[in-house]
């Protein structure tokens, strides 16, 4: 079960990232530290260069004692929060320097996911939340299941299992969501289905990279938007 947290920032998490000619932005080094943490205390955090394995660089840290959907479970995240263009135009990545808690939870079942949030511009507050499958690249072919604002399943239907692009092309409350801005895009573990078993799970990663609208490169990279973002957070 969820409850809602509301953040306000003011965008600086652009700090000491690297933008390509690309319009790619990734944030490593240092740049990690800028990035927004949620989740309980000490799940999801900053960690320093050598301070993890004595040979680490820089990592955005997520860990979590119970990886499953118990109400005491956590699934911590960490999201560049900016608009970032339209979301059919977007795509991210991630590098994972290293992970643990698949043993308990199967093959393949511990791979960090996107969690994206998205709203046409005419109406920021008709969110429309993006969970990935799974695994390092979000493109238009990644499998995804949305929901609103509320994490009711969107229009009733989830799109379980869908594409990216197709999911461009459903309607929401008479906005097409591939039109809808990107308001922040995000790196979750946890929240997996692992039945009664409680299982620790950890995911630490050297760099994340956003490659948005063209357009919006110069908002990211200046940190110019504050942004009032919903993001889920398990009941306490």
């Amino acid at each position: 079960m969820k409850k809602t947290m509301y953040v306000l920032l003011t965008g600086a998490s652009a700090l000491a990232l690297s933008v390509s000619a690309f319009a790619q932005i990734t944030f490593s080094g240092s740049g990690l530290s800028g990035l927004t943490y949620l989740g309980n205390p000490g799940d999801a955090q900053y960690v320093p260069a050598l301070a993890l394995d004595g040979v680490n660089p820089p990592l955005a840290q997520l860990t979590t004692p119970d990886a499953g959907t118990s109400v005491s479970a956590d699934s911590p995240a960490v999201f560049v929060v900016s608009p970032l263009g339209l979301l059919s135009s977007f795509l991210a990545t991630y590098d994972l320097y290293s992970s643990s808690g698949e043993a308990g939870l199967g093959a393949g079942q511990n791979q960090p996911y996107w969690n994206i949030g998205v709203s046409p511009a005419a109406n920021p507050n008709d969110l429309v939340q993006i969970i990935s499958f799974g695994g390092p690249s979000l493109t238009q072919s990644s499998q995804i299941h949305a929901y609103d604002g509320n994490w009711n399943a969107l229009n009733g239907n989830g799109y379980w299992g869908d594409t990216l692009a197709q999911l461009d092309a459903v309607t929401y409350d008479g906005y097409t969501v591939g039109d809808m801005t990107v308001q922040w895009a995000g790196i979750e573990i946890g929240d997996w289905d692992n039945g009664t078993n409680t299982i620790a799970a950890a995911a630490n990663f050297d760099s994340i990279t956003v490659v948005p609208e063209p357009g919006t490169l110069a908002l990211v990279a200046t940190g110019l938007a504050g942004v009032l973002f919903v993001v889920r957070r398990r009941q306490a």
